[in-house]
């Protein structure tokens, strides 16, 4: 009964806090929102809009959001997902390429420890603002960002701009996409080097159907990836499809493949993340 009692007001404030945010009435929203996300991971989180996004804090975590009604559980939701084959080590080095708010980047940050680095490369200026203040609220020294988009040579792209910004993507320089941004790209290799990478342990890919073009873009380079985890976008329409050729560009580099486990009818999308990893003879990890 207790727990019924709760989803409904879960709900209810949910409602309420969507509602005024859209109407841009901001007066008790930054208490109402404490009051909702608290509920939502049962312990105090503290919201608080700055002008311009939502700051979430609670614990030694936190979060920077475009809304007011972020449930700080969805920190953790895809951390199965994403160590689904490989779990980083204390000194690893990662890449994130596409993190949109970056609900991930405390879990990754925690797991590579002080020695460790990740690097986050975010072609979206907007969720690259949020970023940045999510490093300097959390104090992320192992973090280093990138603004830019990832692909399979250097340039400008038009990079779409939807209501939400997890279907943000790179988009045809056609003018076939009406509500778009330039921004800039370069392939992986290029956006590391400055930083004298040449090694990652660790890469975790989610762009929206550009996964194909970001492996088109090391072929060939001296760029070495360990463990790849890269996320699919088939279930999206005919032009992102990409799991056949991820798939194939893994099996000629001589990664050992793996997908998730098990397959998901309620969220279709965890079907299509692959997984690679370079093994030696003996069956161990490089």
């Amino acid at each position: 009964m207790a727990r019924l009692l709760l989803k409904i007001v879960v709900k209810a404030l949910d409602f309420i806090v969507s509602r005024l945010n859209a109407r841009n009435i901001y007066f008790g929203l930054n208490l109402l929102a404490s009051i909702l996300a608290s509920l939502r991971v049962s312990k105090f989180v503290r919201v608080n809009h700055d002008g311009t996004d939502w700051i979430y804090r609670w614990g030694k975590t936190g979060a920077v959001q475009p809304v007011p009604n972020y449930d700080p559980n969805s920190n953790l939701a895809d951390i199965d997902l994403f160590f689904f084959d490989y779990f980083p080590k204390t000194g690893d080095l990662i890449v994130n390429l596409g993190l949109e708010n970056g609900s991930e980047i405390p879990s990754f940050c925690d797991s590579v420890g002080p020695n460790g680095h990740v690097f986050g490369i975010e072609a979206d200026p907007a969720c690259y603002r949020r970023l940045r203040k999510l490093k300097d609220i959390l104090q992320l020294e192992n973090l280093t960002l990138i603004c830019s988009a990832a692909g399979a040579y250097e340039g400008e792209v038009a990079f779409s701009q939807n209501q939400t910004s997890n279907a943000n993507r790179v988009m045809p320089l056609d003018g076939s996409f009406l509500s778009s941004i330039l921004v800039r790209q370069d392939t992986l290799q290029q956006l590391l080097l400055p930083y004298g990478i040449t090694e990652v342990d660790y890469a975790k890919v989610n762009i929206e159907g550009a996964e194909s073009e970001v492996l088109r873009g090391i072929l060939g380079s001296k760029l070495k990836v360990k463990n790849w985890c890269i996320s699919c976008h088939d279930f999206i329409g005919i032009e992102t499809r990409t799991y056949e050729y991820v798939r194939s560009w893994l099996s000629d580099a001589n990664y050992m493949i793996k997908t998730y486990q098990p397959q998901q009818l309620t969220t279709p999308w965890r079907n299509y993340y692959l997984y690679g990893s370079i093994r030696n003879r003996s069956g161990i990890l490089d």
